[in-house]
Parts: structure tokens; sequence; C-alpha cells
């Protein structure tokens, strides 16, 4: 809990720029009349990259079954806040065993 409490003022500033970052290219993509999948497109090619630049794949492996099961669990409408904590903290306990792997 130590580690969290000493990480968190520096992760404000990065989420504070991945959302409004967010936020805007969502706005233009449907100002622009694109569809709601095009960000989803655009996630997963995101998401497909960092897959073929890692060797060891547990983060994404464990990042997509916590958030299909929080999504099962809570809903459409609420799945992204307690699937980002549940990863935050499964990360946090894991972080010793992901780094070592990646090295």
């Amino acid at each position: 809990m130590a580690a969290l409490k000493a990480a968190f003022p520096y992760t404000l500033p990065i989420f504070a720029g991945f959302w409004f970052l967010g936020i805007a290219y969502g706005l233009l993509m449907n100002k622009s009349g694109f569809g709601f999948y095009w960000p989803m497109l655009m996630a997963m090619t995101i998401f497909m990259e960092q897959w073929m630049k890692e060797s060891n794949h547990t983060a994404s492996v464990l990042g997509v079954i916590i958030s299909a099961v929080c999504l099962t669990i809570f809903g459409a409408n609420n799945f992204v806040v307690p699937a980002m904590v549940v990863m935050l903290l499964c990360f946090m306990s894991l972080r010793s065993k992901l780094e070592i792997k990646t090295q």
C-alpha cells in the first residue's frame, strides 16, 4: 500500500493526459461521422502492436481476462473502473514476477 501511495501522484498527470486525449479523440471521431467502432479498432491495433513486441504475454492476457470478468459481473456501463482497480492490484502484486520474466 505504501508503494501505491508513493506512486499515485506520479500517475495522475499520465491519467489526465490519456483521459483528455481519449475524450478528444472520441469527440473528433463522432463529429467527423465515424461510428463508435473506430476507437475500438484503434485500441485493438495498439494492443496487437504491443502483443507483437512482448515475449511474455502474461500482463496482456491478465488484462483481457480481468476486463471480461468485470464486464460479465458489472455490465457494459459499469465495468471500466472495477476492471482498472483489479488490474492495478493484480499487476502491483505480480510486479516482481512480471519484471523478472521480461528481462
